[in-house]
């Protein structure tokens, strides 16, 4: 008798539990990502900054990053002692530039969007194509700085953390600055 009570008293908890547990898993995935406006990305010269806002979001955080992998930069050679400067030789030297930002609980499954890019590592002396520091061809001794970049096409992806806290890309899509 004892045992027909507790099963008719387990099996409505163990029912609520699951529907619990279901109904808490659906709300952190997303359910049908799109943009609402954007993404817009602006070049601010060393840096770009992308816009934008998404709907369809679930509950768990996000991660919007942008990413140009054949951006290239415009150098200025910095003498060694005397810190004369003169133009880079190669005008087109290669940089990666990427840019990333975080956004806790999304509410209701929208969020704006703001990411700007980390400023590039300079190239080194002789990829931006400063002269030699000397006659024979040896290293130079020359710094880089970058004056400007040419960003080009790229893409940013919003990634959105699921139920095992694993990021997982929801939207992705081609940009340019």
């Amino acid at each position: 008798m004892n045992h027909l009570l507790i099963q008719r008293s387990i099996r409505p908890l163990a029912a609520a539990f699951v529907t619990a547990v279901s109904l808490a898993s659906l709300s952190v995935y997303a359910d049908s990502p799109q943009y609402r406006s954007g993404p817009t990305c602006t070049d601010t010269g060393i840096t770009a900054t992308c816009t934008g806002r998404v709907s369809g979001l679930g509950n768990g955080d996000v991660q919007v990053v942008v990413n140009f992998p054949n951006a290239t930069a415009t150098t200025l050679c910095h003498a060694p002692g005397n810190n004369n400067t003169a133009p880079g030789q190669n005008p087109a030297a290669p940089v990666t530039v990427t840019g990333s930002q975080t956004i806790r609980d999304p509410k209701n499954g929208n969020l704006r969007f703001s990411v700007t890019t980390d400023v590039p590592n300079a190239p080194t002396a002789e990829q931006a194509g400063c002269p030699p520091s000397s006659t024979n061809g040896g290293p130079s001794h020359w710094t880089v700085t970058i004056e400007d970049v040419t960003f080009g096409t790229g893409t940013l992806t919003v990634y959105q953390r699921d139920a095992n806290g694993v990021y997982q890309i929801v939207i992705s899509s081609s940009v340019t600055a």
